[in-house]
């Protein structure tokens, strides 16, 4: 398991042997942790790493040493967008937690807990809309765990959602159809995009980008597509999906190829990588920008077992190699 720092310094990876290694980009070693973990990624700072741990999410500098202890029961956590909190689950609620180790909200609401994969928070932090998968049900909540809004969602269900990066519109992917709603549960624009395998908004909350098995759609938000990219072969499924932090660029990656499209031109341009992961239904397809814009992190399956991260600059030139002994999730 791979995880880079946000700003492109460090890495953090976990072998069999349950010791996480933290690297710079010259292959040094910086320090070791030994953590029993599935679960484990960089703050949104770059200055901490939050590890899943049997009893409980731990923070740890990159010295290597805990500086709190989260109690929880599950090893699931997560970031709010604006990247200031911790969210961890236990069996009745929801808490919110800084990165000094102090709860500031909780959610006690079962309809949360229950289903920890489908809620979201909003980008500020202040707000958390769960869904009822197959109920069509949508819920918003307040940091003090009251709930200020409910609204039900036009399809026979709901397959994902989230916040646009202002905060002030959910987009609700259902079985057909995405949706766009505000938050007094009005549905803004209907997009008829059929089977949706992964979506996404711009970073300058102008775009979005939704990714069928064979196709990729850009739409604005009052729900006009604006541009359709097609893959060259019926064999290729588009796996992962994203755009440039300056939202100037757009990244899609299939089995052996990374398409790169500039949002204003439409003009693409594709280089082959190799082998992206394996031919398995469950392979773990990822592309990511670095942060400044100028690099893409891609996985590649060297075998079945044997997995690499290759870093390439926007002129399909790789630069760099970075071997890993099993499954990857990346993460700059």
């Amino acid at each position: 398991m791979v995880r880079f720092s946000s700003d492109g310094k460090l890495i953090a990876t976990r072998e069999h042997d349950n010791i996480i290694k933290l690297w710079n980009f010259q292959g040094q070693q910086i320090t070791s942790i030994a953590a029993k973990t599935s679960n484990f990624r960089f703050s949104p700072n770059n200055k901490l790493l939050v590890i899943a741990e049997k009893d409980g999410v731990s923070l740890w500098n990159l010295q290597g040493k805990r500086i709190a202890l989260l109690p929880t029961y599950s090893n699931d956590f997560r970031f709010t967008d604006d990247g200031k909190l911790l969210a961890t689950r236990n069996d009745a609620e929801v808490r919110l937690w800084n990165f000094q180790g102090q709860q500031i909200a909780e959610f006690s609401t079962r309809s949360v807990t229950e289903n920890f994969d489908n809620f979201r928070f909003s980008p500020d932090g202040n707000l958390l809309a769960n869904f009822e998968e197959y109920k069509s049900k949508v819920q918003l909540w307040n940091h003090q765990g009251q709930k200020i809004a409910e609204f039900s969602v036009i399809d026979n269900s709901i397959k994902d959602m989230k916040f646009s990066p202002d905060g002030q519109m959910l987009v609700i992917v259902g079985s057909e159809q995405v949706g766009l709603w505000n938050l007094q549960g009005q549905q803004v624009a209907t997009l008829p995009t059929g089977d949706v395998q992964n979506y996404g908004f711009s970073p300058d909350g102008q775009m979005l980008v939704i990714v069928g098995s064979k196709k990729v759609g850009l739409w604005n938000l009052q729900g006009q597509q604006v541009a359709t990219f097609l893959t060259e072969s019926a064999d290729i499924q588009i796996q992962d999906v994203k755009f440039s932090p300056d939202s100037k660029l757009l990244t899609f990656i299939g089995r052996d190829k990374v398409w790169l499209v500039n949002v204003q031109t439409k003009q693409v341009i594709t280089f082959p990588t190799g082998n992206i992961a394996s031919n398995n239904w469950d392979s773990n397809y990822q592309i990511k920008f670095s942060p400044d814009g100028k690099k893409l992190a891609v996985v590649v399956s060297l075998d079945t077992n044997n997995f690499q991260v290759q870093v390439w600059n926007l002129q399909g030139e790789k630069i760099a190699e970075l071997p890993t002994g099993e499954r990857i999730s990346i993460s700059w």
